[in-house]
């Protein structure tokens, strides 16, 4: 068993440990110490970051409460080494760690909602609740965490052994046995937890409820908290200044620059909707009907209005009908259509000589083909 040096301090961030076993596994070393302040990736969230002698730790697990230390590079069995854990990083974790456990006991307090989901990486972090919230709920429980952190609670990590929990009612995902450790915020929450936590809520410094989602039968909630959120914020604010910039706005009202730009586009697009199609109407005018089948190119970039000039064409021709846009690939985009014949047979043809690929009905088929102008014999 290592012992747990965050266990009993959890600002510890510097500790000397005698190695108790090393391992090479692919080019990388395990290393096991008597005792250590790393934690490791358990109870939904990922391990600390640092250094062992100068050596980056790579990796922390625990197996049957034994820690084991992945580093880069070597270090001797038997000797004392010096770890240095970062505590940016830590400290960090423990603010959405112990922010999460007051959501978490307000939830259940409030809504009798149970946290049945919890992941904290450096990327990312979700509390997932077996009860569907509206957006309203969640923002209640966002300001009474808020409202928590401004009041500086106590956070107490307390480990009872041999059963002394049992008339103390906490929170937990599964039954647990053996030592238990509990970490209790006054009037708010107690919940069995192995992760390191700040000493009070006011260390928390902030809750954000980022975004949230349906999951499962209940909800997700992404959020941030203390100085991540803050960093967030950060960011928001000068991809906000780029976009007001951008937009020519003035800052804050950056969402008048977007309906604007949005009834730009809108009416460009009406009105390049307009011009394609006119381009379209001058290619079918100048086609010749004059014969029972017709073959219509059009240029690549009126590809998506073969539709259109199909109805255009039909309104001049019973016959059989090709519209074609081939782009600087040679590669053709086709539709055929006849209301006097059956194009299943040319369909076959078409695939078994030419190598095209598509489908239809018997009146109407489309695909592709390598080069069109093959294809103009058939017309």
């Amino acid at each position: 068993m290592t012992v747990r040096l965050f266990d009993e301090d959890a600002y510890l961030s510097e500790f000397e440990s005698k190695v108790e076993s090393v391992k090479e596994v692919n080019g990388r070393y395990e290393v096991i110490l008597s005792e250590t302040a790393f934690f490791p990736t358990q109870g939904g969230q990922n391990h600390d970051e640092g250094t062992i002698d100068g050596i980056e730790v790579l990796d922390v697990t625990i197996k049957d409460d034994i820690i084991t230390h992945v580093l880069k590079e070597k270090v001797s069995k038997g000797s004392i080494v010096k770890g240095k854990v970062d505590f940016n990083h830590r400290f960090r974790n423990m603010q959405m760690h112990s922010g999460e456990h007051i959501f978490s006991g307000l939830a259940h307090k409030l809504y009798n909602a149970e946290n049945v989901g919890f992941h904290l990486s450096d990327n990312s972090a979700t509390i997932d609740l077996n009860l569907k919230l509206s957006e309203k709920d969640l923002k209640k429980l966002e300001g009474l965490v808020n409202e928590a952190i401004i009041k500086n609670i106590d956070i107490v990590a307390t480990i009872y052994k041999n059963g002394e929990e049992k008339d103390i009612e906490y929170r937990s995902k599964k039954e647990l046995s053996g030592d238990i450790r509990l970490v209790e915020i006054k009037d708010i929450d107690i919940c069995a937890c192995c992760a390191p936590h700040v000493k009070s809520t006011g260390e928390i410094q902030l809750f954000k409820i980022t975004s949230f989602e349906n999951y499962k039968e209940g909800v997700r909630i992404n959020y941030l908290c203390g100085l991540r959120a803050i960093e967030n914020y950060d960011a928001s604010l000068e991809s906000l200044k780029s976009i007001s910039k951008a937009l020519s706005v003035k800052q804050g009202e950056e969402y008048k620059g977007v309906e604007k730009l949005l009834s730009d586009d809108r009416l460009l697009k009406d009105r390049n909707t307009f011009l394609l199609k006119k381009l379209v109407e001058n290619e079918i005018e100048k086609a010749d009907f004059s014969k029972e089948n017709v073959f219509i190119l059009l240029p690549d970039f009126l590809k998506d209005f073969l539709r259109y000039a199909m109805d255009l064409a039909k309104e001049k021709s019973t016959g059989r009908i090709g519209v074609f846009c081939e782009d600087e690939s040679h590669m053709a985009r086709f539709l055929i259509e006849s209301d006097s014949e059956d194009l299943r047979e040319l369909n076959n043809v078409l695939k078994e000589k030419y190598g095209a690929k598509g489908g239809g009905k018997p009146h109407s088929i489309q695909g592709t083909v390598e080069t069109c102008m093959r294809l103009k014999e058939l017309f």
